[in-house]
């Protein structure tokens, strides 16, 4: 029995809310890395009290996102060289595990997805990190591993903001275009080691052409 898509999480509380219009400032870098602001002055930014505020750090904190001190200041995770190797070397670890459960478990559907995911050419930036994310996501999903996919996802939330903030008028052109073609080749082709070889490739490029931009 194959498990259901992950569905996009549902606003229920503020405290929700909350969490997802600041994770998507820090994500966006519109919340700079290292920025320290007050909980109160970020509470009247949003128009909440403290508490449901303090739910939403707290979600945040345990994402990696940001760090809380003595219960009123908030800083923004800085960007670092060790944090993109440590994410990095998790994902070339679960992508390639990804890409073959999926050239083994994906329906014809799911393959047709993933190569209709594949990022077009000359996009704007933010455009083109969510078709990025998009295309693996695909992958992930077509994996028939749920528990992989929201570990991964998490992963993405964190190394996004490095797409974000560090590539903001690059465009990977080709290069990364014929990559992202070749992966959803070979899991058409259902060859789960060339996919995974070529993810494994396409994670350590990516890596350094953002690890030359950080400067600590």
């Amino acid at each position: 029995m194959r498990l259901p898509q992950l569905a996009p999480p549902l606003v229920h509380t503020k405290g929700q809310a909350a969490y997802l219009e600041i994770r998507s400032r820090i994500l966006r870098g519109d919340l700079e890395p290292g920025t320290v602001f007050s909980q109160e002055a970020l509470a009247a930014d949003l128009g909440l009290s403290t508490t449901p505020l303090r739910e939403a750090l707290q979600r945040l904190e345990s994402d990696g996102l940001v760090f809380l001190r003595a219960h009123r200041d908030v800083t923004v995770t800085p960007l670092t060289r060790r944090e993109l190797s440590e994410l990095n070397a998790v994902r070339i670890q679960l992508d390639p595990y990804a890409g073959r459960l999926a050239a083994q478990n994906a329906t014809y559907a799911e393959l047709e997805a993933i190569s209709a995911a594949v990022p077009r050419k000359n996009l704007a930036a933010d455009v083109r990190v969510a078709e990025n994310r998009r295309f693996h996501r695909s992958i992930y999903l077509a994996a028939n591993n749920q528990l992989l996919a929201e570990i991964l996802d998490l992963l993405w939330d964190r190394s996004d903001r490095y797409r974000f903030i560090l590539r903001p008028d690059e465009d990977p052109g080709s290069e990364e275009g014929a990559g992202h073609q070749a992966i959803a080749d070979a899991l058409a082709q259902r060859n789960g080691n060339r996919a995974a070889e070529l993810l494994s490739e396409h994670i350590n490029a990516a890596q350094h052409l953002l690890f030359d931009r950080l400067t600590d």
